[in-house]
């Protein structure tokens, strides 16, 4: 495949590409912001388009992406059979 331009053809700022955080939005790469989609009595997203994390993103995306890879980790320590956690040996 092609890799994305920067901006991807659009201009930072607008409807398509709200943010720096969004330019890998159609790739699904990017990192959902957490404050966007939060009232703004509530915070909200104070960075704007410098916000690196995406404004894109659905309602949820965040925590449904944290979901998915607290499931992958689970799978992954069922199949080895014991716990996924890293032991450091030189403790």
């Amino acid at each position: 495949g092609t890799a994305p331009s920067e901006n991807d053809g659009f201009a930072l700022g607008s409807p398509e590409l709200p943010c720096k955080g969004s330019v890998l939005h159609r790739w699904g790469a990017c990192k959902p912001c957490a404050f966007f989609q939060a009232p703004e009595d509530k915070g909200g997203c104070k960075n704007g388009i410098d916000c690196t994390f995406c404004h894109l993103c659905e309602p949820g995306e965040k925590k449904r992406r944290k979901k998915v890879h607290q499931a992958t980790k689970s799978n992954t320590r069922d199949r080895r059979g014991g716990d996924a956690r890293v032991v450091d040996c030189h403790a």
